[in-house]
């Protein structure tokens, strides 16, 4: 695991992490807390946190919501097209941001989504920015 590198900073990017850093630290899972925001238009539009609960969506755990599908589900963007960007954070025990790239599974509903771009930190603490 891979904590951020450097300070986020005070781009756009950074702000968007902080909202998604907000929804993990609202996750009830003791050991991987993650947060995940859709923002369109520099809005937020939906987010969520990943949740000891089970989705028909949630293809490889049956009784864990990531939160990349919660932030879509509470966006309404699960079975349609849209536009937007996804944020995706993990929060460690020390309460730093870390390594947060989505799950293959998680990868596929994002993209059925219609989502524009994923913003994560990779393995070596960086920011990443993936279209898709």
């Amino acid at each position: 695991m891979a904590t951020l590198q450097r300070p986020l900073g005070r781009n756009p990017a950074s702000r968007y992490l902080r909202w998604a850093s907000g929804f993990a630290a609202l996750s009830g899972h003791s050991l991987h807390k993650m947060g995940a925001v859709v923002v369109r238009n520099g809005n937020l539009i939906g987010g969520g946190s990943n949740q000891n609960r089970s989705h028909p969506r949630s293809k490889a755990y049956e009784h864990m919501i990531h939160a990349e599908l919660a932030a879509l589900l509470s966006a309404g963007l699960v079975q349609g097209t849209a536009y937007g960007d996804l944020y995706v954070v993990r929060i460690t025990r020390g309460g730093a941001m870390a390594t947060s790239k989505p799950c293959n599974d998680c990868m596929d509903l994002i993209h059925e989504a219609g989502i524009s771009s994923i913003i994560y930190i990779d393995s070596q603490g960086i920011i990443r920015k993936e279209k898709t």
